[in-house]
């Protein structure tokens, strides 16, 4: 699939939640988890997104780079490795999945073609990040000239940049989806909150690059 075709598939591309998504990607195939430790510390939550996957997948493996959490996650029996040890291993897995990870990285070229090592040849890699161009950036730069950000994050990706991103790193454009708001209005607090949080919901609807975060399946 060439650029314009890409960028035309996600234009049009539907809107889907995340967690059902993966779920459904990982159901019955060997999973890779990239970041797996960050995601969360309530290793005994059921709904925790490793443990969503490991209830569905054939397999899965985790890795990260924190020791604390590795080492705490090993205690509880879970199979996590440092990205050095999967050198050593010699496995190839179906569904490499990178949720909300690429973000947090020096250099996601390099990243990209490191785990790309680690897939079988019919294998997809999955990634979930936040959208650059998301609506909630910029009523919050109206309203009150600033805009939420991880302070751990190095990128700010929007589809056009991934895209590149995936081309230097010579894979392959499988599919893409504009993910919802990974939280309900009614978790929110307050008239106002509320009231900026439909405005952003309609403004998504007419326009989906205005959603707050997307996902990306490639390929080798």
């Amino acid at each position: 699939m060439n650029n314009s075709d890409t960028l035309a598939r996600i234009r049009n591309a539907p809107v889907t939640e995340k967690r059902s998504k993966i779920i459904d990607l990982c159901a019955g195939q060997t999973v890779l988890d990239v970041g797996c430790v960050g995601q969360d510390y309530n290793y005994n939550d059921p709904d925790w997104m490793h443990n969503l996957i490991r209830n569905v997948s054939a397999s899965v493996d985790g890795v990260d780079i924190e020791p604390v959490g590795i080492q705490s996650m090993r205690d509880k029996g879970f199979s996590v490795y440092f990205s050095e040890e999967l050198m050593s291993l010699n496995k190839k897995y179906d569904v490499v999945l990178m949720s909300d990870v690429i973000e947090h990285v020096n250099d996601p070229v390099d990243f990209l073609s490191f785990y790309s090592k680690f897939l079988n040849e019919s294998g997809k890699i999955v990634i979930t990040t936040p959208n650059a161009h998301a609506v909630r950036n910029f009523t919050s730069i109206l309203l009150r000239n600033d805009y939420s950000l991880n302070p751990e994050h190095t990128f700010w990706l929007c589809p056009r940049t991934i895209s590149e991103i995936v081309r230097r790193a010579e894979l392959k454009f499988v599919d893409f989806f504009w993910l919802k708001e990974y939280f309900k209005i009614k978790e929110l607090k307050g008239f106002r909150n509320r009231t900026i949080f439909r405005i952003n919901s309609t403004l998504q609807k007419i326009r989906t690059n205005f959603y707050p975060n997307f996902m990306f399946i490639i390929s080798k």
